[in-house]
């Protein structure tokens, strides 16, 4: 199929910005927009919802890949989270997908999130698995989702959804990166052993994804998951990064009742404050439990095969974060 002339939402983020990188280095068309400053020429500080400006950053090109999009902020109460939740990975989506409808735009690629989907427990699901998601957050995706597929349908244009699972790597500001953190500084606690699965991947393999996906004309209205070759425990993971930050092993757990009261208490202080903070029961619940997902639909479809595995990437993650940053 003839070369796509990409646009890049989010590009001034860690999965837009990593995508937006590769491209430039392999002298593809490629057109960056963010809402954060970067010196390259094709790139373009704008908001998603600058219509006037998005139709002139839109001629000739054929595949969007949408990766911008809203997970929380610890700085903002809770209920201007949720509004800023919608109106970013909604609303800015469903104006976005419909801007390029209009315009003939082939291709619209959607960065979702497996938290569309609902409680695993501790099995490995495909994209096949039913169960309606529990957080707001996995609800404005889902949404997202739906309504991508029906203007692509609508106007005859390629929608692909992606469900990513936690997604890591130098550079990246999630979950893991601050778990990291915190490990490095050793202010983090032992997690106890609960033989748990956390599917992740690392942000070299879904560039590589994306592309597979963009590159092959033949889909239509598909939906993958995305998840890399490893799914450990809470406990391998906190293991397997201080392995990777050179720090010796721990062989004490904190014991689960205890971090379930530290939890606690700090959900009473949410909702005093009226702010998400780091520790809570649904980040106790993300260490825990299970999100075990399975990539083999992508696999067998378009033979994309992710080669990053856990040791490899935190091995990565801490080389290019300098452990200065840190302390």
């Amino acid at each position: 199929m003839k070369p796509h002339k990409y646009l890049i939402t989010g590009a001034s983020g860690f999965i837009g910005g990593s995508l937006f990188d590769f491209l430039n280095e392999q002298n593809a068309s490629v057109i960056g927009v963010g809402r954060s400053h970067r010196s390259e020429s094709n790139y373009f500080q704008c908001d998603i919802f600058n219509n006037v400006r998005l139709k002139q950053l839109l001629q000739d090109v054929t595949c969007i890949v949408h990766c911008a999009g809203y997970a929380h902020a610890f700085h903002l109460p809770i209920y201007e989270e949720k509004d800023l939740s919608w109106k970013i990975n909604y609303e800015a989506t469903e104006n976005l997908a419909r801007l390029a409808a209009e315009l003939g735009v082939s291709t619209f690629i959607h960065l979702s999130s497996v938290k569309a989907m609902g409680k695993v427990a501790n099995l490995c699901v495909d994209e096949s698995w039913e169960h309606p998601p529990e957080s707001q957050y996995g609800k404005y995706k889902l949404a997202a989702e739906k309504i991508v597929s029906y203007l692509g349908c609508q106007f005859g244009m390629r929608v692909i959804n992606l469900r990513l699972s936690m997604v890591y790597g130098s550079g990246g500001k999630g979950n893991l990166e601050r778990m990291a953190r915190y490990v490095f500084q050793n202010i983090f606690p032992p997690l106890p052993e609960t033989n748990n699965h956390r599917s992740m991947v690392h942000i070299q393999d879904v560039i590589q994804a994306i592309l597979c996906v963009s590159q092959n004309d033949l889909l239509d209205n598909e939906l993958f998951i995305i998840s890399g070759p490893d799914a450990p425990s809470g406990r391998q993971l906190y293991d397997q990064i201080r392995k990777a930050y050179g720090m010796r092993p721990i062989h004490i757990q904190v014991p689960y009742k205890l971090l379930y009261l530290l939890a606690s208490i700090c959900e009473i202080l949410q909702h005093i404050l009226r702010r998400r903070l780091p520790f809570n029961h649904d980040v106790l619940d993300k260490l825990l439990s299970s999100e075990w997902y399975s990539s083999k639909k992508l696999q067998s479809m378009l033979n994309w095969i992710p080669t990053v595995t856990l040791e490899m990437g935190l091995m990565e993650m801490a080389q290019g974060n300098s452990k200065s940053s840190f302390k």
